[in-house]
């Protein structure tokens, strides 16, 4: 698993692992898309939390079988974004591979 940035800026102290653990914990407990929704709202910045919304927006584009190109058009996303999406999801062992496959069709 990959350390917070500050993790590696700063030694991986110990604190900070505590905090990403917390973090992680916190995110894992919230159940319910609106709790979700304002928590990530009261962390991020609106650019932040846009950005994480756009990059869900083509990994599930793509897992509903459009191709990079349309969903680069569609989204104004830079081809590098939409191609990074799709190795994701050739990944078996993805957590948002994963994800996905769960959610029902639209």
């Amino acid at each position: 698993m990959k350390l917070c940035e500050t993790d590696r800026q700063e030694g991986a102290s110990g604190r900070h692992r505590l905090d990403e653990e917390a973090l992680l914990a916190a995110l894992a407990a919230t159940t319910s898309p609106e709790v979700m929704k304002r928590l990530l709202t009261d962390i991020l910045t609106p650019a932040e939390y846009a950005t994480l919304c756009r990059r869900w927006s083509i990994l599930r584009q793509l897992h509903e079988g459009r191709t990079q190109r349309a969903v680069a058009a569609d989204l104004h996303a830079s081809l590098c974004n939409v191609t990074r999406g799709a190795r994701i999801l050739r990944d078996s062992t993805s957590a948002a591979a994963q994800l996905l496959g769960d959610e029902p069709a639209p």
